[in-house]
């Protein structure tokens, strides 16, 4: 499960801001104080996270996260042509 499903579900059901946060913080682990070195995503996604919630509050970092669910992924597959 990502943390885009966890807030998704966590507002579904009308769970307080602050659980979800706490559950996705279950997920990500302990937010790093300096920004984590590449290839880390958790790390990557629990710093991003701190900084939208200091920028944007807590509620709107959580519509955020659960827009995400709905976001397609990109097809990097590199297409052979004869």
């Amino acid at each position: 499960m990502d943390v885009a499903t966890v807030a998704r579900a966590g507002r579904d059901r009308g769970i307080a801001i602050a659980e979800i946060l706490r559950q996705v913080k279950e997920l990500t682990g302990p937010t790093p104080k300096l920004p984590p070195v590449l290839g880390k995503p958790m790390q990557e996604r629990a710093y991003e996270i701190k900084l939208n919630r200091r920028l944007i509050g807590d509620e709107r970092t959580v519509d955020w996260l659960a827009s995400m669910t709905n976001t397609p992924l990109p097809d990097f597959r590199r297409r052979v042509t004869l």
